[in-house]
């Protein structure tokens, strides 16, 4: 008697907690690697990658005045226009912005990274074997959504009495018949 297991198995989970506005593949259906197997709802994701792209800017602006800033009282303090007390607050107002702006550019990325989560992709070539929620349930970050096995190599599992170990070796041709 032969067992058939596929070659390779997976049961993928969300990253990020959302509902699930479709699944693009049903049960026993076969597909390829990279096609979206299912898309979250991601109108909050959109919204927040904007919110984010938008405070990058503002930082990006206030890095470049607080530069310019810096600047023009360093250039007022070399002709004695300007104390070094106000150089020095500059100075500092001109790190702070630069700071502030690579936190921005952070939170960005971050921001960009939970809207691609939204897409849950196949990492193989395969079929589905269940779907384990449905449509527009709100599924939690790292809950088991789908569950996909790589059918298109089986790997097959004989048991045999160990008289008949002895006549089989490594490599040697075997064939079976599958009854279902």
């Amino acid at each position: 008697k032969v067992v058939l297991f596929p070659f390779r198995e997976a049961i993928l989970s969300t990253q990020i907690d959302g509902v699930i506005a479709k699944y693009h593949f049903r049960g026993g259906e076969r597909f390829k690697k990279d096609d979206v197997l299912l898309t979250l709802d991601d109108q909050k994701f959109r919204n927040d990658f904007q919110r984010m792209e938008s405070l990058k800017r503002e930082a990006q602006l206030n890095a470049v005045y607080t530069k310019q800033k810096l600047e023009d009282n360093r250039r007022l303090y070399k002709n004695d226009l300007q104390s070094e007390i106000e150089v020095m607050k500059s100075e500092l107002e001109a790190n702070l912005a630069l700071e502030r702006y690579k936190t921005a550019e952070i939170n960005c990325k971050d921001a960009e990274l939970h809207l691609k989560f939204c897409t849950v992709k196949a990492p193989f070539d395969g079929t589905v074997e269940k779907l384990l929620t449905r449509e527009f349930e709100t599924v939690r970050s790292g809950q088991p959504l789908i569950s996909i096995i790589d059918d298109n190599q089986l790997l097959a599992v004989m048991n045999l009495p160990t008289v008949e170990l002895t006549k089989i070796k490594i490599g040697m041709p075997v064939s079976f018949k599958v009854n279902e």
